[in-house]
């Protein structure tokens, strides 16, 4: 069971930006199953900004074209680096 990445980073996330992933105990991130239902919530929910994990990039092709258009989709590969991207946004 991992620990939500929302909480590692949560200190310099804005409203309206959005942080998928899970960061385990050993530290190691993971990525989503699927990222499609997230990103549909994340834009029901006025969601601009969405930090996913690298893992699922493959999956960006295959988003709805509605979630595509109106997020800005930041990849990252390491914790540290989503950190940084979480508080830079």
């Amino acid at each position: 069971m991992g620990v939500g990445l929302r909480e590692v980073a949560a200190l310099g996330i804005r409203g309206r930006d959005e942080m998928l992933g899970d960061l385990t105990i050993q530290g190691n991130l993971k990525g989503l199953p699927s990222i499609t239902e997230p990103l549909q919530v994340a834009v029901e929910n006025g969601a601009m900004r969405v930090l996913v994990p690298i893992s699922n990039k493959s999956q960006f092709t295959a988003l709805p074209e509605e979630v595509v258009e109106k997020l800005d989709v930041i990849f990252y590969g390491d914790v540290d680096r989503a950190v940084v991207k979480a508080i830079e946004l």
